[in-house]
């Protein structure tokens, strides 16, 4: 548990905090929860704990701090945390919504959200196959894996086809990816190109998941 000072009430403040790395225990090193960062707003003293240090087991806010929510007409605002390693506190990164974005499509991606929205163009392969080429906007950290939920269609040749036999996914790669669209009656013309959309399903996504 580490603290800081408020010096001035009601006015915003810049704090850096130094926290000297834990040498005693152990770290998960897979994508399960390892560290985090909480702001004690008010606890019973069962979790409390030394300012200044480490401590084990459920520690939320260091001893004889001050209790926001035990006091009355207390306010407690933030912005602008920044986590990272070293032992001196750089300037805050500011990064456009764009960046963040890119970012965090390297780990996962979800097309939809509109009626009607389109997602991709393709082939017709077989009377009862259409195949689907998309292009992810940023690289992905890995292959990614494939689900999705909603109707779609199939629109080729002036004639739209219900999607009633699922999607499955057929090659990817970090950039991009190809998909089936599949039927279970001969209902497509082979060779012809067709479009790919949701069936008037605003709630309709395909999702693309790369987390750790």
């Amino acid at each position: 548990m580490f603290s800081y000072t408020i010096s001035s009430a009601d006015t915003w403040e810049y704090k850096t905090v130094t926290i000297a790395g834990d040498t005693s225990g152990t770290w998960t090193t897979t994508n399960a929860y390892g560290i985090g960062v909480r702001f004690g707003l008010g606890s019973g003293s069962t979790y409390t704990g030394t300012a200044g240090s480490w401590g084990a087991g459920n520690l939320v806010q260091p001893t004889g701090s001050v209790s926001v929510v035990g006091t009355s007409g207390a306010t407690f605002y933030i912005t602008g945390v920044q986590l990272e390693v070293g032992d001196t506190a750089t300037p805050f990164e500011h990064r456009s919504y764009g960046q963040e974005l890119a970012l965090c499509q390297r780990y996962y991606l979800t097309f939809g959200g509109t009626a009607y929205q389109g997602y991709s163009l393709g082939e017709c392969n077989s009377v009862d196959v259409a195949v689907m080429v998309l292009n992810f906007p940023n690289e992905m950290r890995v292959l990614p894996t494939f689900t999705y939920s909603g109707n779609f269609r199939v629109r080729e040749a002036g004639s739209a086809h219900d999607v009633d036999n699922g999607l499955t996914l057929s090659v990817s790669s970090p950039q991009s990816c190809v998909f089936l669209a599949e039927f279970t009656t001969s209902v497509l013309a082979v060779g012809n190109a067709c479009r790919f959309y949701n069936n008037n399903d605003a709630n309709a996504r395909l999702n693309f998941d790369a987390e750790l």
